[in-house]
């Protein structure tokens, strides 16, 4: 299924728009995420009748399912979920899954950038370990604290916005299909 104008320009204005929110406020509204999804349902279901609603639903979930493990940890919030099941409705399977995985590797990178420059590089390292380590340990079945958090984060809104953007272009210039 191809993308049209429509769904992938709606894709990269909901991107930049909560990218701004979530730079700006810290957080991605409701009323940019929810009719978002809706808006692109419908598209789908009138540009590619009911296979392109199903698939469009299919890239919602699958998108969206690609933050849950995080967001059930807390690491990730409840805005940065429903956006990206805004952009996977507007997307699509399969293409919605490739940016939903491409915003958790362009989130880890921005983290690794920001630590770095704000020379917490090897608090970042630590930190993840000791992560790592109370996640083996609480699975493990025995009870643990969780670790503190370092109390800074990066907007994932911008992740995704530029993983968008990058699935849509590299669409556009004959990558995904």
């Amino acid at each position: 299924m191809s993308f049209t104008h429509w769904t992938a320009g709606g894709a990269v204005l909901l991107c930049c728009t909560a990218a701004y929110w979530d730079l700006r406020y810290r957080r991605i509204p409701n009323a940019l995420t929810f009719p978002a999804v809706v808006v692109a349902l419908c598209l789908h279901g009138a540009t590619h009748s009911g296979q392109g609603l199903l698939l469009s639903l299919a890239g919602a979930l699958a998108a969206g399912a690609v933050l849950v493990p995080g967001y059930a940890m807390r690491f990730t919030g409840a805005g940065d979920m429903k956006l990206l099941m805004a952009v996977g409705a507007f997307l699509a399977f399969p293409n919605a899954l490739i940016a939903g995985l491409l915003s958790l590797l362009i989130g880890g990178l921005l983290s690794v950038i920001v630590a770095a420059r704000r020379k917490g590089l090897g608090d970042l390292i630590l930190r993840s370990l000791g992560l790592g380590r109370w996640l083996l340990v609480r699975y493990s079945g025995v009870p643990v604290a969780r670790p503190r958090s370092s109390g800074r984060s990066v907007p994932l809104g911008v992740a995704i916005a530029i993983a968008t953007t990058a699935v849509v272009f590299s669409h556009w210039m004959g990558g995904t299909r």
